[in-house]
């Protein structure tokens, strides 16, 4: 499970000071960017799997597929599939 709090504690810091370092060289937040890698995995799920939208949303770290598919929407401007072959077909 990625979160900030587990980034921080690997690198010894405070998760703010974190979060300030990490925008100040990205130009982005870092909880932005884990939420992008988390979706970058679970889109890679959807065209290499036939899990479930509820497990790849599980699995990603989602709290649930409602979530995944909100940020899903936002992040690619689309809604989340409602099965993996289906993504795989459209792309």
């Amino acid at each position: 499970s990625l979160s900030l709090k587990t980034l921080a504690e690997t690198c010894g810091v405070t998760v703010p000071h974190l979060s300030t370092v990490f925008r100040r060289s990205t130009g982005m937040t870092l909880m932005h960017y884990v939420t992008l890698h988390r979706l970058r995995a679970a889109e890679m799920m959807l065209i290499s799997t036939s899990e479930r939208i509820d497990d790849i949303a599980q699995l990603t770290g989602f709290a649930s597929s409602h979530s995944f598919a909100g940020a899903f929407r936002r992040c690619f401007g689309l809604t989340a599939p409602p099965s993996s072959p289906a993504y795989a077909r459209g792309l």
